[in-house]
C-alpha cells in the first residue's frame, strides 16, 4: 500500500510541483497559460492516483480543485487514497503558511526532508 509520506509519493509529487510555474495557495489555481497548478497536498494526492494507475482520477481531481477551490474535496481525495485526513491537513497549513515569494522552494524542500524521513531505518 501506498501512503502519503512514502517515498514513492514524495518523489512524484515533488516531480509535479518541479514542473510547475509556481505553487499556489490551496489547494489550485490555473496560471496565465492556463496550467493547473497544485499546492502541497494536491500534488501529494495527485501522485497518489498517478502511482496507483488512476490517470484519470488525478487529471480529475486537479481540474476540479482549480474550479471549486475546495479543500473538502482535497480532503476527500486524501480519503479515497486510504490516507490520513491529518496529514492533508499538515500539508495544507504548510503550503498555505509558506510566502508568496518562496513557496514553491519551501515545500520542495519539505518534501525532500518527508522523503529522508520516510525511508526505513537501517
Amino acid at each position: 500500500m501506498l501512503y502519503a509520506n512514502s517515498g514513492a509519493v514524495i518523489e512524484c509529487a515533488g516531480q509535479i510541483l518541479g514542473q510547475q510555474a509556481s505553487v499556489p495557495k490551496s489547494p489550485a489555481e490555473r496560471d496565465s497559460k492556463g496550467n493547473v497548478n497544485l499546492c502541497l497536498a494536491a500534488a501529494v494526492a495527485q501522485a497518489g492516483f498517478l502511482l496507483r494507475g488512476s490517470t484519470s482520477q488525478a487529471t480529475e481531481l486537479a481540474e476540479e480543485l482549480a474550479r471549486t477551490k475546495s479543500k473538502d474535496r482535497l480532503r476527500c481525495a486524501f480519503v479515497q487514497l486510504g490516507w490520513d485526513v491529518a496529514d492533508c491537513n499538515a500539508k495544507l497549513g504548510f503550503n498555505d503558511q509558506a510566502p508568496d515569494a518562496t513557496r514553491k522552494a519551501d515545500v520542495l524542500a519539505y518534501l525532500g526532508s518527508a522523503a529522508v524521513d520516510a525511508e526505513p531505518a537501517s
